[in-house]
């Protein structure tokens, strides 16, 4: 049964598991293929992946000034150490500012500073751009099928990846 319209469809000769594999390896190529964008190089001499570190990082503190390195941490499931490393570097760009607590000096706290506003919003601009760009080839209807399956997909894989043990290594040794 076809979840969004409600129709069954069927593909002559096609079964239930076949789908069911085509679907993983269409995902497993997804994933490797998102691997492989995070590593390509930007004008700025950074890879894609580390330009989403700094994006996670600042949106994180745009969206909770005053929030301390371990916080930041907490909040994008990323390495304290990756996280201290990348707020030194934007700290030394003018970027964020970085003020110790008064009641407890171990602690920093990071905010924005105006100069890193702006450059949050050239940056999620050009995220925009890139997005709009790469998927100019698909018309309406194409770019709304994508969005009704990406929709439909994460329904389905959000519930079952919060399920304690879901595709865990062990019961599947031939991975």
């Amino acid at each position: 049964m076809n979840v969004l319209s409600g129709t069954i469809s069927e593909v002559p000769g096609e079964t239930r598991a076949t789908r069911d594999q085509e679907v993983q390896r269409l995902l497993h190529e997804l994933q490797c293929l998102l691997t492989e964008a995070r590593r390509t190089q930007l004008s700025e001499g950074v890879t894609v992946g580390e330009a989403q570190w700094f994006r996670s990082v600042l949106v994180t503190i745009a969206q909770h000034p005053n929030i301390t390195v371990t916080e930041i941490a907490r909040q994008i499931d990323g390495p304290k150490s990756r996280v201290s490393v990348l707020v030194s570097t934007l700290a030394e760009q003018g970027i964020l500012r970085r003020e110790a607590d008064p009641h407890d000096r171990r602690l920093v706290h990071v905010s924005l500073t105006d100069h890193g506003k702006r450059w949050l919003h050239r940056m999620r601009d050009q995220y925009h751009r890139a997005f709009t760009q790469l998927l100019s080839p698909l018309d309406e209807e194409e770019l709304g099928a994508v969005v009704s399956g990406l929709e439909l997909l994460l329904s389905v894989l959000r519930p079952a990846v919060g399920e304690a043990g879901f595709l865990r290594k062990e019961d599947h040794p031939t991975w």
